[in-house]
């Protein structure tokens, strides 16, 4: 936390970390992440508040469940996404 190493449970002004047999973390403003060690990698899975919902950019498309425009621009301007498979 602030760049040095912390225990569970750890809180900052919105955020905060804790477990619950599983880490979890929690903003304030509608994210949680949850993870689980249990698998053979690293599983984590984000729960974005509805709030959010088309609002969303990057990795994770925009949230709205339609996959055409989950590669959209701050402008706006859907892009063109090609994947090469070798």
């Amino acid at each position: 936390m602030n760049n040095k190493p912390a225990d569970f449970p750890a809180n900052t002004k919105n955020l905060h970390a804790f477990l619950a047999s599983i880490p979890n973390i929690k903003s304030d403003y509608g994210v949680h992440v949850v993870c689980s060690p249990k698998h053979s990698a690293m599983l984590c899975v984000v729960h974005v508040s509805g709030f959010y919902h088309g609002k969303l950019r990057g990795l994770l498309g925009d949230g709205n469940n339609e996959p055409y425009d989950d590669y959209t621009l701050p402008s706006g301007k859907v892009s063109v996404t090609y994947f090469i498979v070798k």
